[in-house]
């Protein structure tokens, strides 16, 4: 099973795919040499973009933009590379984690792009958003935790709110289901900042900002909500998420 699949998300891709469209394969994608050999580069050239597959991206999507090639060879071959994101199962989590995945877009320094191909990164990153909140299957068992999906965001953006914000708003029994599952799966709530998950550590000013808005009268009023119209079945953990609040 794929482990993203929507009409919206289907149609970010496209938009990613028209967008970047103006950047073509390149004659040459510079891997470093002391970490790669010639042979890498041709194989990520070798295909057309739209039948490359995980294997042919192996090594590049994890060291783009640092040992291997410039924002503009990125620019190709980013909306392959999150097509295939879409693609894969979470069972496979693809061929690399999604935090180093997304962490690519902050070392491209994306936010400095054309306002078109912002817009069209801003939108994808959004209709993920919305698919990870509104699946419950996504949480809070699997091998990505709410946490995790919060840190991946957390690797591209730097400023957290208006997917927070985003939570709030969405009023689907997933998506109260995955702040409880925060709550109850992480350290998140605690005082101190052990716990947390390792790729936190270079996105410490958003951590804070996760940390602060879980405390928020906001995030309260939606677990007394969710406890109200859904108590009987859920209302042992809700509360408990809640109670996790209430710690010193």
């Amino acid at each position: 099973m794929e482990m993203f699949d929507s009409t919206e998300l289907r149609a970010c891709i496209e938009n990613l795919y028209s967008v970047f469209s103006v950047y073509p394969t390149p004659k040459y994608t510079d891997p470093c040499l002391h970490c790669h050999i010639l042979e890498d580069d041709v194989k990520l050239r070798f295909r057309p973009l739209r039948e490359m597959t995980t294997e042919d991206f192996d090594g590049y999507a994890d060291d783009a933009l640092l040992t291997w090639g410039d924002e503009v060879v990125y620019k190709h071959y980013l909306p392959r590379i999150f097509e295939l994101f879409l693609a894969g199962s979470e069972e496979e989590l693809w061929y690399i984690s999604p935090e180093t995945l997304f962490s690519r877009l902050r070392y491209g320094r994306w936010r400095t792009w054309p306002d078109a191909e912002q817009s069209a990164v801003v939108e994808f990153l959004h209709a993920v958003w919305r698919s990870v909140l509104n699946d419950s299957s996504r949480h809070p068992d699997g091998y990505m935790t709410m946490e995790s999906w919060v840190c991946t965001i957390a690797q591209a953006e730097d400023d957290l709110e208006p997917y927070l914000s985003e939570w709030l708003d969405i009023e689907t029994l997933p998506a109260y289901l995955a702040l409880s599952s925060l709550l109850l799966t992480s350290a998140v709530a605690l005082q101190e900042n052990s716990g947390k998950e390792a790729f936190w550590d270079k996105r410490e000013p958003q951590y804070e900002q996760l940390k602060q808005w879980i405390r928020s009268a906001a995030v309260r009023r939606k677990l007394k909500s969710a406890e109200a119209r859904w108590g009987q079945k859920y209302g042992q953990e809700f509360g408990a998420a809640r109670s996790m609040l209430e710690w010193p």
